[in-house]
């Protein structure tokens, strides 16, 4: 394989030392600092054992192809505080099964989780459906809070940049004969970060809600 200097040396290093997986995590690494892309695809990879990437276009076993969509699975799992938004949707397209409103998602929605009519996020929740982009409901206005598709790890808690690492790694594992008998348990231990940045996420939550209105009107 290529060399890629003090980076492929370091993951080495590790890995033959005996460490089942490189000891430290984003959240040990990481924490006050800002995250790129590129840094959570390295501790994926170091978590492999495999070498480190010198940038983004220089990594193989598919890891900065997969970082979206692995992102994204995630993100959706969850209805995680720094990814919630609150916007008011614009009326768009004919109301279909049965409702009498349809309504644009806005671009960035990965995942609605609640619409009311009230600005107030407390108030009571409505029924919908949601198909392609287009929110069908009985309600007007229509306040949304959704799921965002936050794809920049410098917006992250580190605990969720680790959560996405591990998959990650479990993804990547099984793609190289150094690291092809890891994918089992990286995926045991990519729950369990998954886990833990869920109870980290939902401890920040209680009494979180915005005062007054926190919806923006979104076109």
């Amino acid at each position: 394989g290529r060399e890629r200097g003090s980076l492929r040396g370091r993951g080495r290093t590790l890995f033959q030392k005996g460490f089942p997986f490189p000891p430290q995590s984003l959240t040990d690494d990481h924490r006050g600092q800002d995250m790129d892309r590129l840094s959570v695809i390295n501790a994926a990879l170091m978590k492999c054992g495999l070498p480190l990437a010198a940038a983004l276009n220089d990594t193989d076993w598919g890891a900065a192809e997969r970082f979206d969509a692995v992102t994204e699975q995630l993100l959706r799992a969850h209805a995680w505080n720094f990814a919630t938004r609150y916007a008011t949707l614009s009326k768009q397209g004919t109301p279909e099964h049965g409702y009498t409103q349809a309504y644009q998602v806005p671009a960035d929605c990965l995942r609605v989780l609640d619409v009311r009519p009230g600005e107030d996020a407390r108030s009571p929740q409505a029924r919908f459906s949601v198909t392609g982009e287009r929110l069908y409901c009985n309600i007007s206005p229509c306040n949304a809070r959704y799921v965002a598709r936050v794809l920049d790890p410098a917006a992250w808690p580190a605990d969720f940049a680790d959560a996405v690492a591990t998959r990650l790694a479990a993804e990547i594992a099984p793609l190289s004969a150094q690291s092809f008998g890891l994918g089992a348990s990286l995926l045991q231990l990519a729950q369990l970060a998954f886990q833990q940045a869920q109870a980290s996420d939902a401890a920040e939550q209680r009494e979180r809600l915005p005062a007054g209105s926190p919806y923006v009107a979104v076109r």
